[in-house]
């Protein structure tokens, strides 16, 4: 009895699987359909990196199934466009995507691993970005990319900005609509002023200030599920399993522990007394897994936020934390509404 019913679970399973490959990589697709996801035997990164670098072809790389529909919240079939995919917090976001079989592409400098060539500080980009996302059918542009420590810190991280407002200007002339709703990464204000104060630093935090300031006058409207732009401003963003000096990174463990310590009332209280430079220093860090849901739960409208701006690690968090359905009263920090 039970070889026979193992028999016909396995069965049942591989029916399941065949059912839902739509793409070229049929290993890949098979291990979504499986009841626990991913896989509790898989190396969730290496699951991921298989994933979103398959060499799809270029109107399948959302990886997701061709009926999937989330109601209100995302318009069937559009997608969700992450600029930077294969980067520390763009690959965090494309894999929340892929848990919640939202349909997306991503693009990188390079190109490669299955993402579309977009180099942002091209002349053209902005141009590229547009046609994108008509031929994609995108519903929410994403930019997770971002520079530090390099000689071109100003132009990579001033390079989201300028392209925001290129492709709003180009979709504007030709009367269409290519860009409903920009999401940036950028930094709090406290420790852009510490940033400033640094040599090595200055053209990383000028560079996010420009590209803040043009999104913020390209989209000026209200953020809501039909249009506009928010701002993530973290202080420090941590996670993955390694440890890294450049760029700056520490791992899970390290920084968990670091955000249980500072994220305590009384340091809090403290950090808010002192002055930027010191004040930065007991600023609790946020999870980067958390920073890519809250940009999810914006993106698929989810999350209202008629601020624009996640300004604190609390707003990220909260905003991460919302789930279809959630039955939410009252006000939110910072104006966020849940739907």
């Amino acid at each position: 009895m039970t070889i026979a019913t193992s028999t016909i679970h396995l069965l049942s399973r591989g029916f399941l699987a065949l059912t839902f490959i739509t793409v070229r990589n049929t290993s890949c697709c098979a291990w979504l359909t499986q009841s626990s996801y991913p896989p509790r035997n898989l190396n969730k990164t290496r699951f991921h990196s298989q994933l979103l670098h398959s060499k799809l072809p270029k109107g399948q790389r959302e990886v997701a199934f061709p009926n999937w529909d989330r109601g209100s919240l995302l318009r069937p079939k559009q997608k969700i466009l992450v600029l930077g995919g294969s980067g520390f917090v763009g690959s965090r976001v494309c894999q929340v995507l892929l848990q919640k079989n939202i349909p997306f592409v991503a693009t990188s400098t390079k190109g490669t691993y299955g993402t579309i060539k977009l180099d942002l500080t091209d002349e053209s980009a902005g141009k590229k970005l547009v046609e994108i996302c008509e031929i994609e059918n995108v519903y929410a542009v994403v930019s997770a990319v971002g520079s530090i420590f390099s000689e071109c810190d100003y132009e990579i991280n001033s390079a989201s900005g300028r392209v925001a407002q290129a492709a709003f200007e180009s979709s504007n002339r030709s009367k269409s609509s290519a860009i409903p709703k920009f999401i940036f990464i950028g930094n709090s204000d406290r420790v852009r002023n510490v940033c400033k104060a640094i040599p090595q630093l200055k053209k990383y935090a000028k560079g996010k200030e420009e590209s803040e300031r043009l999104v913020c006058e390209t989209f000026g409207k209200p953020t809501s599920s039909d249009g506009g732009y928010c701002i993530l401003k973290p202080t420090f963003i941590y996670g993955g399993s390694s440890f890294n000096v450049n760029p700056p990174r520490l791992p899970n463990g390290i920084g968990g522990i670091i955000e249980a310590l500072l994220g305590l009332y009384p340091i809090q209280a403290l950090s808010d007394s002192l002055p930027d430079v010191l004040g930065v220093a007991f600023e609790a860090p946020v999870n980067v897994d958390a920073v890519a849901r809250a940009i999810v739960n914006v993106a698929t409208g989810l999350c209202e936020c008629p601020s624009n701006k996640l300004e604190s690690r609390e707003d990220i968090i909260m905003a991460a934390s919302l789930r279809e359905g959630s039955m939410l009263k009252g006000p939110m920090p910072n104006g966020m509404n849940a739907r």
